[in-house]
């Protein structure tokens, strides 16, 4: 995981507005599957939109961070029901998107 500064965020925020949401986390919450396809999804795209189940808000923070930290992304945002990752491609050839 790298550190993004603030400008990075707002930066990626705002591609976020266009991306679709990739997954849905159910109301049995995360599973093993969902985190395994979480995974590879953010791979392949590097910015990945989440969406949460009808919770707490309160609770949306600390499960958006766990997601986060099971799939070593960094947490770009929790707008609503809605979770915003970013990760690097792992192969520099392959990475989209470039934070500076």
């Amino acid at each position: 995981m790298i550190e993004l500064s603030g400008r990075q965020k707002r930066a990626l925020r705002a591609l976020g507005q266009t991306t679709p949401v990739a997954l849905t986390v159910g109301k049995s919450g995360l599973s093993d599957e969902l985190l395994r396809d979480a995974d590879a999804i953010i791979e392949r795209v590097e910015l990945l939109k989440i969406r949460l189940p009808s919770m707490d808000r309160h609770d949306r923070g600390p499960l958006a961070q766990r997601i986060s930290d099971a799939l070593n992304a960094d947490l770009v945002g929790v707008v609503g029901h809605t979770v915003l990752l970013y990760r690097p491609a792992s192969d520099p050839d392959k990475r989209r998107i470039t934070v500076e």
